[in-house]
């Protein structure tokens, strides 16, 4: 971006203005004159000021003669601290004359102030400089110190209006240097950077901010900015800060592009008021690129290795002997949450972008995603059997029901043009997420490659942050390192060719990948019909997914997996070019979810394990008619298959989804999720069915197809007559020992699919479901639907034993209605 222009961080760290002619004598010499002449100006100061006296310092020599021994004593050692806070006395008084001048400042600095105002910036670096002094009372004294300074130029740079660009330019520099000298070092417990770091750093994205409205910074300076950025990212108030700036900016920006109407980023007010009332649209879109870009790659915060390759942490290496290596110092540490906060900051503004309602409020020290449901919910009220004749549906919402939407049917489980599920980040007291049918992505959000264009590169390194590649995968990644279209937009490539991610170090960066894979995952799923992507999205999109979705016990990530499957619900819903070669690994992954009641794998900390399980299931509904739909066709892999092993076809995984179904409706312990599993159930046997009755057609002499079965009466006496002999074994007149379900091999079939759902959803109903009345109702709806699927031979022995335990429960009921 400013690769033709220089940058000023150079001249800034170089910079000799804080020098008085008192350094060229011994320090013994200038510490007496600065305490003797700084006492007495002091004091004619505080005369002056209150007497309405004119100050004694009428030529400008005299005034550039006191400046030089105030700039000696900004610079004094913390034990003269009453020197030193009388310097900074006179020079907060004299740099009123930039807003209210007053009597006691010297006659010439209120004729002219901009000059003597940079000059005195320049002296008060000293005052940033920290000391060798360790006595924590001195180190505070200085800090207070610097807050009044801090204070003064803040209220200067909002209030004044005579400030010129030469002004703006030193007061900025200014700025630039105190952050350098305060953040630059590794942080020690107790030392100055501890007490400033987020006062500094806010003072001077502040002041940038109306600098931009004011006199817009020149790229030399932005490119300072960015580049001395670099220096301080091991500080995690440095992230914090770039996001309050970053949400601010993109509120106001999606309010300019998409207008009142799309829904807005709600940011609090400590955000909000970081930008100048009177900020123009076009400083404001000028600002937000620049800012957006400030630390080039966030990713570089997984890195402890590169952000300590620095001259500070490599001279500590050199002159400490309790650190070796730079990038095992203490104050590291936190990189793996200062990461975690730069991808929920830019997970933030991607659902900004893609219109998600949300109610994001980053606090400095906490970056806790919360989510709930949209609007204020009621709890399922004890409403008795007779009145619930909405509850007969299969709901798919979530814990709690949402008023409008209690007449929603379980239609939108079996129609394939159902809108997908849509997740979205929301405050809650809870702290947790939860999945909302009702947040859609906003109709004129913009395409996916537009939102991908700005955070791609970031969001597709980090979520292969620590991963190791296979062998096929990173050396097409070395090959086309210089030629992808993807990574020559961004001067840093970011991706671990051979990390390991199965040791401590990386593994403590797996939440910030987790969130990283999440927001992508909701960028896909909000692709739009006929929408084009780049295949070079696609590509990397299906690696990301690949290895995100690894099942391993060697491989595996836990806050990955559920960050993926619970962002992933409408994934195979909204018709993504290719995403079909991802079934077999979504498969797996679910699998490992709803086979267990309990996760064995360490979640996404705002994740609950119902609702990751409701997700989950959410995925599974998706692709119950997929195998019957595609059948034979060959879903292609990731990564080269061995040639011993024989291709996956979509068929040879039907079976894998029906014993899933199967086995998650057994475990199954949360009502809405037993529900949407019913449903599920019920439309694997009638897509079956379907399959079986259109396969016959096709198979039957073309006479047959308008005839009527001349065999009819006879086929049913020996479909009854199969029927009795198929299940007698299980059933007993008067008591309801467990049914035995067909065998396994019978579930390829319709009629062996048909008796196996009856068996158990009768079994479950009278053990466990006849309790819940919402379940026991959609229970009694898919009973129901299975008594309308034509299954040859019918089993008329396991309809009687069926009808016999409907009525047993509508017994069971009776008296709960009385």
């Amino acid at each position: 971006m400013y690769c033709d222009w220089a940058s000023l961080q150079e001249e800034i760290q170089w910079d000799r203005g804080n020098q008085s002619v008192l350094h060229k004598f011994p320090a013994s010499v200038g510490r007496e004159v600065a305490c003797h002449v700084v006492k007495h100006i002091a004091q004619n100061l505080s005369i002056a000021a209150s007497s309405d006296e004119p100050s004694s310092l009428q030529d400008e020599k005299d005034v550039k003669w006191t400046m030089e021994v105030l700039c000696f004593g900004l610079g004094l050692p913390l034990t003269e601290h009453e020197t030193i806070n009388n310097c900074v006395k006179v020079y907060v008084e004299w740099l009123s004359a930039l807003l209210n001048p007053k009597p006691c400042v010297p006659q010439p600095i209120l004729e002219d102030p901009n000059p003597f105002a940079q000059i005195m910036m320049h002296h008060l670096l000293n005052l940033f400089t920290p000391r060798p002094d360790l006595n924590p009372d001195l180190v505070n004294r200085q800090a207070v110190l610097c807050h009044r300074v801090l204070r003064a130029i803040e209220t200067m740079a909002k209030e004044s209006t005579v400030l010129t660009r030469e002004t703006w330019e030193v007061l900025l520099k200014f700025l630039l240097a105190a952050n350098d000298q305060l953040l630059s070092p590794p942080t020690e417990k107790d030392d100055i950077s501890e007490h400033l770091c987020d006062r500094v750093l806010s003072v001077l994205f502040q002041v940038w901010l109306f600098a931009c409205q004011r006199s817009f910074p020149s790229p030399s300076l932005w490119k300072t900015l960015r580049a001395m950025c670099q220096y301080w990212r091991h500080h995690e108030a440095l992230v914090s800060m770039w996001h309050r700036v970053n949400h601010a900016l993109t509120a106001s920006m999606i309010r300019i592009m998409y207008g009142p109407d799309f829904p807005e980023m709600e940011i609090s007010e400590e955000e909000a008021a970081l930008l100048p009332s009177d900020m123009s649209s076009e400083a404001i879109a000028q600002s937000w690129f620049r800012f957006l870009h400030v630390l080039q790659n966030p990713v570089d915060l997984s890195r402890p290795q590169v952000v300590s390759n620095t001259p500070k942490f490599l001279q500590h290496a050199l002159t400490s002997e309790a650190v070796v290596d730079p990038s095992y110092h203490p104050c590291l540490a936190r990189l793996p949450h200062t990461f975690l906060r730069a991808m929920k900051g830019i997970s933030a503004m991607v659902n900004a972008f893609l219109g998600l309602p949300q109610d994001l409020k980053l606090e400095p020290t906490l970056y806790d995603l919360q989510a709930s449901l949209g609007g204020k919910m009621a709890t399922t009220p004890s409403t008795p059997p007779g009145q619930r004749k909405a509850a007969k549906t299969i709901s798919v919402l979530t814990g709690t029901l949402v008023p409008k939407a209690s007449s929603k049917t379980s239609h939108a489980l079996k129609a394939p043009s159902a809108p997908p599920v849509s997740t979205a980040a929301a405050p809650s007291t809870t702290g947790k997420l939860v999945l909302d049918t009702q947040l859609p992505y906003a109709a004129n959000r913009p395409k996916c490659n537009s939102i991908l264009h700005l955070f791609d590169a970031w969001l597709f390194d980090a979520a292969l942050a620590g991963v190791k590649l296979h062998p096929s995968h990173a050396a097409q990644a070395k090959e086309r390192r210089a030629s992808s279209f993807i990574e020559s937009k961004h001067s840093s490539l970011s991706m671990d060719l051979h990390a390991d991610a199965s040791s401590p170090r990386d593994s403590a960066y797996q939440a910030g990948r987790a969130e990283a894979c999440g927001t992508l995952c909701r960028i896909f799923c909000s692709h739009k019909t006929k929408e084009v992507i780049l295949p070079e999205y696609y590509a990397r999109f299906y690696l990301v997914m690949y290895y995100g979705l690894q099942t391993d016990e060697a491989t595996v990530s836990g806050e990955v997996l559920s960050s993926i499957l619970f962002n992933s619900c409408s994934l195979l819903r909204c018709d993504l070019t290719g995403v079909q070669l991802l079934l077999p690994y979504i498969l797996r992954a679910i699998e490992l979810v709803l086979s267990r009641n309990a996760p064995d794998f360490r979640l996404c900390e705002q994740i609950p394990y119902s609702e990751l399980r409701k997700a989950s299931i959410h995925i599974l509904l998706s692709m119950l008619c997929l195998p019957l739909h595609f059948k034979d066709l060959e879903i292609k892999d990731i990564i080269k298959r061995p040639d011993d092993k024989p291709p996956i076809t979509f068929l040879s995984l039907r079976t894998r989804i029906t014993d899933l179904i199967r086995v998650a409706l057994t475990n199954e312990t949360d009502s809405q999720n037993t529900q949407m599993l019913l449903g599920g159930f019920m439309l694997v046997v009638e897509d079956l069915a379907l399959c079986e009755q259109a396969d016959n057609l096709l198979l039957q002499p073309q006479h047959d197809l308008s005839d009527p079965d001349p065999q009819g009466a006879d086929a049913s006496k020996l479909s009854g007559a199969s029927g009795g002999t198929s299940d007698s074994s299980g059933y007993q007149d008067l008591s309801y020992q467990r049914m035995p379900p067909p065998l396994t091999k019978n579930l390829d079939t319709a009629y062996g699919l048909f008796g196996h759902a009856t068996s158990l959803v009768c079994n479950r109903l009278m053990a466990t479901w006849k309790t819940d009345l919402n379940v026991a109702l959609a229970a009694m709806e898919l009973l129901s639907g299975l008594a309308k699927v034509k299954v040859k031979p019918p089993n008329m022995l396991m309809c009687k034993r069926t009808v016999k335990w409907m009525c047993d429960l509508i017994v069971f009921q009776v008296p709960n209605t009385i």
